[in-house]
């Protein structure tokens, strides 16, 4: 049996409307992609990864940071070049693969580092050729040479005293500067940057820059747990459910946020760690140098967003993010926070800016990466407010987009037979759903 093949025809972009060019106006608009020109000696990167013997665990930043630290001169010495690290990576710009195949490829700690003598292996991966970036072919991948790139400015922000935060590209300094008290309650917005490298349309390459927020409570999660074992009397079942769903920072390591599961009160940081010999107090204090002080505070059961896998945390070394659903219905202690988190168009673009400049100067400096010194501008239009008519000849003034209609829409006599009411729905008897419903029920 034969298939019909139906041929579809898709209406080409229709041109602008007269109206459209008669309401506009136009104004140039301050960016914050900043276009990025590479003038590289050697427009190619190596990787290599790294062994770590005693093993630690990925997440293990400050440690692992410790041992690359000390072993800095050996490993420049082996690749003949300054390097970067990216968790189990290592990336220089010379190509000592066959060096490692020889044997030179294990280093060792010339001291102890808590308390442990530590051997890193190197292993050659690949070239990069950061020349791809440039180029016009469809086909050539350029996932690799901007993961590269993006390396080298994280770099630069760590070198800055940068931390990141999670794993969306967010960098906060941890001083006094960039943390903002909100009077009257125990909380703190940390204000930070995120910064991405891309290729954009034109085959250009672009660093964003823009400003972003976290909000964490100054005290931990073991100082909130304690305080409420004393006002609720050690009431485990209600304090389980209280914390349930809130999130925590885990203060070390990668910094991730996670998702708190349950309280397990039967835990405790002399428990043993799944799949080890060593308690909770000696597994964070080799592979995190974190010397826990209560050995007798409960356990957080809490899950990452990658993983369902049940992981314990120790609530001493956690800060707990974000705000419960009660402040978040509290109008005046929104409105406090929002003069951190929601800055105006021009304090925004400072800030943005204040990064740029001390960015523009390291990338040069150390890879010869041009930046433009100042955010381009782009061209925006400004659509004037259409004229909205309902019944009796009467037009509605629109304010920035909100318009209120106190008297009725159309005129007594007119009868609507025929109407539908157009909403999202996930699902039925969602909050919309209900709204919908409503809306039905008084037009009837």
């Amino acid at each position: 049996m034969e298939e019909d093949t139906l041929n579809y025809s898709f209406p080409s972009k229709p041109e602008i409307a007269p109206k459209f060019e008669a309401n506009k106006e136009t104004v140039p608009l301050h960016t914050n992609h900043f276009p990025v020109k590479l003038n590289f000696t050697k427009s190619h990167v190596f990787s290599y990864r790294i062994e770590i013997k005693p093993e630690i665990p990925e997440d293990s930043r400050k440690l692992r940071q410790m041992i690359l630290k000390n072993l800095s001169s050996q490993i420049e010495g082996a690749l003949g070049c300054e390097f970067l690290t990216s968790g189990m990576m290592i990336y220089g710009s010379n190509n000592v693969a066959e060096k490692l195949k020889e044997g030179e490829n294990t280093f060792t700690t010339d001291e102890k580092i808590n308390r442990e003598t530590y051997s890193v292996k190197l292993t050659y991966v690949h070239k990069i050729n950061l020349d791809d970036l440039h180029s016009q072919d469809p086909t050539v991948n350029k996932a690799e040479a901007v993961q590269a790139l993006n390396i080298i400015f994280k770099s630069i922000l760590q070198q800055m005293k940068f931390c990141e935060i999670g794993q969306n590209s967010q960098y906060f300094l941890q001083t006094s500067q960039f943390k903002n008290e909100v009077e009257r309650t125990p909380l703190q917005v940390w204000s930070g940057y995120k910064t991405a490298v891309d290729i954009y349309e034109g085959n250009k390459v672009k660093l964003l820059i823009d400003f972003t927020s976290r909000i964490l409570r100054k005290d931990s999660m073991y100082d909130y747990l304690k305080d409420m074992m004393k006002k609720r009397r050690k009431n485990k079942a209600f304090i389980q459910r209280v914390v349930k769903g809130r999130s925590v920072l885990a203060a070390y390591g990668n910094y991730r946020i996670y998702k708190i599961q349950d309280i397990d009160f039967r835990k405790d940081p002399k428990s043993k760690v799944e799949g080890t010999n060593m308690t909770f107090l000696e597994y964070y204090e080799k592979n995190y140098a974190i010397r826990i002080k209560d050995d007798r505070q409960p356990l957080l059961v809490v899950t990452h967003k990658d993983d369902d896998k049940p992981i314990y945390l120790i609530p001493e070394i956690c800060q707990m993010t974000g705000l419960e659903s009660k402040q978040r219905k509290d109008t005046r202690l929104m409105n406090k926070i929002a003069k951190f988190t929601r800055l105006d168009p021009h304090k925004r673009y400072q800030y943005i800016q204040a990064l740029a400049h001390k960015i523009v100067k390291e990338a040069k400096n150390q890879w010869g990466i041009e930046i433009e010194d100042s955010a381009p501008t782009t061209t925006a239009h400004i659509l004037r407010p259409p004229r909205i008519r309902i019944g009796g000849k009467n037009e509605v003034e629109i304010n920035k987009g909100n318009f209120q209609i106190r008297d009725p829409i159309y005129d007594k006599d007119v009868t609507i037979r025929d109407w539908a009411i157009i909403y999202s729905q996930f699902g039925r008897g969602s909050r919309d759903d209900q709204l919908a419903d409503d809306l039905a029920y008084n037009l009837r």
